[in-house]
């Protein structure tokens, strides 16, 4: 029998982006939602007592009331996610779903299939969309890529379909690598793409990108910004995802003492991202 351990947060719905955002940086595997007038009350999964209460500890502070945590048996909690998840399109011609779940291709649509062992890298949080947005956006020259925190390498495949050649996705959590080898199996098809458990630097000292890509918070991507510029080509592209809107204008600025200049952004709900240059 596998266990899952889980806790129930209420959050004011106006901060449960960015409640959500943290507890899948963290470690969430899943979670259920129900909207009670001006509040969301969570129920978030976990695959382990630490992790939860790890993940309890840090979003303590944003909640109106937190619950102790629950062990639920034989991941009856997936199946439940199985039966809501839905296809979500993350471009104009890109959807993406598990294989057990088609989506209404059109005539030139493309189609990830992401397993959902990891919930943030499905397509169905706003920085993947926004980011996978950029990403389609022109590219000039660019070939190249290196996704920083990659999760389930989701952009990696969405940058194949816009063109791209060569992938790489860095991870640091050790525990994406079963999910990003599925996903490559699924998913790869003539460009050269490459998964690595570990950080930047484990890649070649020498070897650099057209296009650097972070979804992360600002607090973990903030100060990988020059080391991002180190890592680039001449002429090279930052887009830069999992930043609130309220951090606009100091993510700006952080960008800029890098040596980079924003070139255009997007927004979806409270979630912000842009594209810069070197």
């Amino acid at each position: 029998m596998s266990d899952a351990v889980r806790f129930t947060a209420v959050v004011d719905t106006a901060i449960g982006e960015e409640f959500l955002g943290l507890c899948y940086v963290e470690g969430m595997l899943g979670c259920e939602e129900k909207e009670v007038g001006d509040t969301t009350e969570y129920v978030c999964y976990f695959e382990d007592n630490n992790t939860c209460k790890t993940v309890a500890d840090t979003v303590r502070d944003m909640c109106i009331s937190i619950g102790d945590n629950e062990l639920i048996e034989d991941r009856d909690w997936n199946a439940k996610w199985r039966e809501t998840m839905e296809p979500i399109k993350v471009t104009d011609t890109i959807w993406c779903s598990p294989e057990w779940l088609t989506p209404p291709l059109a005539e030139g649509d493309h189609w990830i299939k992401i397993e959902p062992r990891m919930a943030f890298g499905t397509g169905h949080h706003e920085t993947t969309r926004l980011c996978a947005q950029l990403i389609a956006r022109d590219r000039g020259n660019r070939t190249s890529l290196l996704d920083i925190g990659t999760g389930s390498g989701i952009l990696c495949f969405v940058a194949e379909f816009h063109g791209y050649e060569r992938m790489t996705g860095v991870e640091l959590d050790q525990d994406c690598e079963i999910n990003l080898e599925e996903n490559l199996a699924a998913n790869r098809k003539d460009a050269h793409i490459d998964f690595l458990i570990g950080t930047t630097d484990d890649l070649d000292k020498e070897e650099t990108f057209d296009t650097v890509v972070m979804n992360m918070i600002r607090s973990e991507s903030a100060p990988l910004l020059n080391e991002c510029h180190n890592r680039m080509t001449e002429n090279g592209l930052l887009i830069w995802s999992g930043l609130l809107t309220t951090e606009r204008d100091l993510c700006i600025d952080l960008a800029k003492a890098a040596g980079f200049s924003m070139i255009d952004e997007l927004a979806e709900g409270e979630w912000w991202s842009a594209r810069f240059a070197n």
